[in-house]
């Protein structure tokens, strides 16, 4: 287990772009993340064109606590630090708990 979270801390070290922070419930913010970008595409459907977010956010596990939970449909916010700094609304899709990670599959909020 402990090989992975080095590996996250490491990449989080070597790699400013790829760093990120959650925010959970408009006000607790996850400072450590990772994510390699908001890549939002454009979709059609019946009631008009919308935004679907497809990114995969990584935190330690360590970062929830009984404040800030992370659980499937729970609404987030993400800020990729180097995509300007603009927080992001979000959805959690699926939940992976992976060696200490936790790894969030997300989504637009209105789909």
């Amino acid at each position: 287990m402990d090989a992975f979270i080095n590996a996250f801390n490491a990449t989080w070290d070597a790699m400013p772009t790829a760093r990120a922070q959650i925010r959970v419930g408009g006000h607790d913010v996850i400072p450590k993340a990772l994510c390699s970008g908001i890549d939002l595409a454009r979709k059609g459907s019946d009631q008009g064109p919308f935004d679907q977010g497809q990114i995969t956010v990584r935190c330690l596990a360590s970062s929830e606590t009984a404040k800030i939970t992370l659980p499937k449909g729970a609404k987030i916010e993400v800020n990729c630090l180097s995509q300007g700094g603009d927080w992001v609304p979000l959805r959690i899709a699926r939940r992976a708990d992976r060696a200490g990670i936790i790894i969030l599959n997300v989504e637009d909020p209105n789909e």
